[in-house]
């Protein structure tokens, strides 16, 4: 039986490191490091600069965690920064080497309030490995016999390895999932309406809403509830015995070590208990009382970034499903008739509509393959009559179109390095000129025009964990805040008066939709639900709303009346500060935990250590030698063979081996398999031999 177990869980872990195969570099790049006591940042040449923040930090937060998780350092940690993608692809691996891998694309809605978005992608990342590492029993035996080989934490279901990486990024920075008013929503909603998944079902895989993220979300969930009930010493004490369990992969065991119960009974006492706390989330929104609004999509999931159609009888939206392939599409108003517009690869980014001499165009960012080696964003536009598409951007990674009133500028925002910028294109002339630079502090997202056109709304994020609605005067480049506190505020539009600007906040601890008078400098709370209500976009008289709103399968396209005179509530804001009353539920921004070690280790860094050897160029042999050998019987030509084969491959993945090797015990004869793959030019070269 454990010969059988090890061989799965070597065939799991080598699918894994297959599986990170995928980050595969450009042989164009090269590469440099910096070096660490714990921790070696592989980064391209040209990003010096964030690669020694990234050093300091993974250096300060891999101490914590290694206090915390009672783990002593074997090894150093490679840190890999990937500027290749524009979506947020980052991963971890115990295998052949403890490697992280970092893309450098800036967060978005739904991974948590952050004051530093690399301090969280960071804590995350560094959780899997310090937790990875750990070893007891079978597979401490195993590791050093046969080497870097199994490692009983990366396995098992997803819900486990994912949940603590998630519940440690906010105990070390603060910020991220846990205490996020859009996490605390998609759990909300599904103990309202009863769609709660079991352990069982929360993989990569679920089919229904939320798919993949049911790991991160449930699994964040039942650790924290864990870490409250019982201490967060309690989960270090269930992950030591899963991975020192004799016969592995027994959870319901691990549990019982931690709190005195098993999988089960912890089970359901965790929903008996969030129930509770959520039905009394929806009495205190329900005594405001609900705001009415029809639905026009009833697929749930994602449908998005809604945008109405000049003469209002229309709506175009993303849509997004297990079952077909994304699309944008369009819905009528009147009736809910829907139809396909375009197949699109849209990830996060919205859609904008235009229409002049009967001529409607839709704008939106499509993520390409470049090379097979990088995934990023350009601008597109599609001809709603004819179905033409024509490219507007090529290599810019560009995102968050918004064209103009008059249909002549588009304006958009660029991510590249972790800096983020705000252009303006020319349609007319295919001109471009930045309006505003993000850097690294402060980064932008979603602008909107203002119906003359003069000045651009846009959602800003600031070092610190600020997200604000903003205004940007196009002529001068000025910039304001409309507001400046720790609401998450994002996706503004404007009203066709262009006296308000409508927008998503989770300022209630629900997200609702708002409305800032420009005149009178109120803040309006235009709705009060139970789910959520994002990417709100005002129709062409002004009188109606349409918005995606939030349930428990996922999100679908609304119309609400809009009643200027009949807000929710209105609160006076002075000096771009308003803090409304908040309903009494605890949502998003939670007190600090008792029993969570957020201290600092006393030991500081110096100049010299922060910036030893940066300009040292990548090698691959500390990371190419082989970590482990399996022996195995086979057979020859002549009967029985014993043999053992190993695995390599550095951490870049420019080198990849396998070598095996065995006796024919009835032959006495050796035989030999060799396989290498070269990925240090385009096209590939592989070697085999045997």
């Amino acid at each position: 039986m454990k010969t059988t177990v090890l061989s799965f869980s070597v065939i799991l872990i080598i699918s894994q490191t297959i599986a990170l195969a995928q980050f595969r570099f450009d042989p164009r790049i090269r590469w440099q490091t910096v070096q660490m006591p714990h921790c070696v940042v592989i980064y391209p040449v040209g990003a010096d600069s964030l690669a020694q923040t990234v050093a300091v930090k993974s250096e300060r937060i891999y101490l914590r965690l290694a206090k915390i998780f009672r783990e002593e350092p074997s090894e150093k940690i490679r840190v890999v920064l990937d500027t290749s993608f524009d979506v947020l692809l980052d991963a971890s691996t115990p295998f052949p080497n403890p490697a992280v891998y970092l893309n450098t694309t800036t967060l978005s809605l739904g991974l948590g309030h952050y004051d530093e978005w690399l301090s969280l992608v960071i804590a995350h990342e560094l959780t899997h490995t310090v937790d990875m590492e750990k070893r007891g029993g079978l597979a401490e035996a195993l590791h050093k016999i046969l080497g870097r080989l199994y490692f009983p934490n990366a396995l098992g279901p997803q819900w486990l390895t994912e949940g603590i990486a998630v519940y440690f990024e906010t105990a070390l920075t603060g910020g991220g999932r846990v205490v996020d008013p859009y996490y605390d929503m998609m759990l909300r909603m599904a103990f309202l309406e009863e769609r709660v998944t079991t352990p069982d079902q929360n993989c990569y895989f679920l089919a229904r809403w939320p798919g993949g993220n049911s790991a991160y979300l449930f699994g964040q969930s039942y650790y924290h509830y864990i870490a409250e009930k019982y201490g967060q010493s309690s989960l270090i004490k269930m992950r030591e015995r899963y991975a020192g369990n004799l016969i592995p992969f027994r959870i319901s065991e691990a549990v019982r070590a931690a709190t005195g119960m098993g999988l089960k009974e912890l089970y359901r006492n965790w929903k008996t208990d969030l129930t509770g706390h959520y039905r009394s989330q929806a009495d205190s929104v329900k005594k405001i009382g609900l705001t009415p609004f029809r639905q026009l999509t009833h697929t749930g999931y994602e449908n998005r970034s809604p945008v109405w159609s000049t003469d209002g009888e229309r709506i175009y939206y993303v849509s997004r499903d297990p079952d077909r392939h994304q699309q944008i599409r369009a819905v009528e108003v009147k009736d809910g008739k829907q139809r396909k517009i375009k197949s699109v690869n849209i990830f996060e980014t919205r859609i904008s509509y235009s229409q002049q001499l009967q001529q409607e165009r839709l704008f939106f960012s499509r993520l390409e393959w470049k090379r097979s080696y990088s995934l990023v964003n350009d601008i597109e536009m599609v001809e709603i009559g004819s179905g033409k598409s024509v490219r507007l951007t090529e290599g810019r990674r560009a995102r968050d179109p918004a064209v103009s009133p008059d249909g002549k500028r588009l304006v958009y925002v660029t991510q590249r390095g972790g800096e983020s910028d705000l252009w303006l294109l020319d349609l007319v002339s295919k001109k471009t000129r930045r309006l505003a630079a993000g850097g690294v502090n402060r980064r932008f997202y979603q602008p909107a025009w203002s119906s003359d056109a003069k000045r651009i709304a846009l959602s800003v994020w600031e070092k610190g964990g600020y997200q604000n609605i903003w205004i940007l005067e196009v002529a001068g480049g000025g910039m304001v805040p409309l507001l400046q506190d720790r609401a998450w505020d994002v996706s503004p539009c404007w009203s066709h008066d262009d006296r308000y600007i409508v927008f998503s906040s989770d300022r209630t601890g629900v997200f609702n939709l708002f409305a800032y008078d420009l005149e009178t400098h109120h803040l309006l709370q235009i709705t009060n639900l139970l789910g959520g209500a994002f990417d709100p976009a005002v129709s062409p008289d002004d009188g109606k709303i349409a918005f995606a709103g939030y349930s428990s399968r996922g999100f679908d396209i609304c119309v609400m009346n809009w009643r200027k005179d009949r807000p929710v509530s209105v609160h006076k804001v002075l000096l771009g500060v308003n803090i409304p009353h908040l309903p009494n539920f605890v949502y998003g921004y939670r007190e600090e935990d008792a029993g969570t070690d957020r201290s600092l280790p006393a030991r500081s860094f110096s100049p010299e250590e922060k910036t030893k050897a940066a300009a040292r160029s990548y090698s691959p042999l500390p990371t190419l030698l082989p970590r482990f050998y399996l022996p195995f019987m086979s057979a020859d030509e002549r009967g029985m063979a014993v043999g053992a084969f190993t695995y390599g491959q550095d951490v870049l993945n420019k080198h990849v081996y396998l070598l095996l090797l065995q006796y024919g015990i009835e032959s006495q004869r050796f035989g030999y398999s060799f396989n290498y793959m070269n990925n240090m030019f385009y096209p590939l070269v592989g070697i085999n031999s045997s």
